[in-house]
């Protein structure tokens, strides 16, 4: 039977303990006197430019959460949406003759799509 909504957790790590391998990796760094930052602080100038940016670059990751990119464009589900937001962008550039033509397509494209959702 699953513990019911609303009923706090119980058992488990408490919230910061960090779990058993990072323990031994940290326990055994500590007893060979190996200080992460101090290493990478030695190795930074011996390195290339180019090996120190991917160095840099790699460990910003660490420190700053990663960006996603934004998209402008429309996003809709149905095919008429995204029918008549591709035409309303052409008509923008088209000639009036051009619209003409445009507009008579949209309308049977329409009429289709309706007679296939029915």
């Amino acid at each position: 039977m699953p513990r019911p909504k609303g009923i706090a957790k119980t058992g488990g790590r408490q919230k910061g303990t960090p779990n058993k391998r990072t323990l031994v990796l940290a326990d055994c760094l500590t007893d060979l006197n190996f200080d992460i930052l101090e290493r990478i602080t030695d190795l930074i100038p011996i390195l290339d430019v180019n090996k120190q940016a991917d160095v840099l670059l790699e460990l910003m990751t660490y420190l700053y959460p990663k960006r996603k990119a934004v998209s402008n464009e429309f996003e809709t589900n149905s095919a008429s949406s995204k029918i008549q937001n591709n035409l309303l962008i052409q008509k923008v550039v088209l000639s009036p003759d051009l619209m003409k033509a445009v507009e008579n397509i949209e309308s049977e494209l329409s009429k289709e799509i309706h007679n296939e959702l029915k």
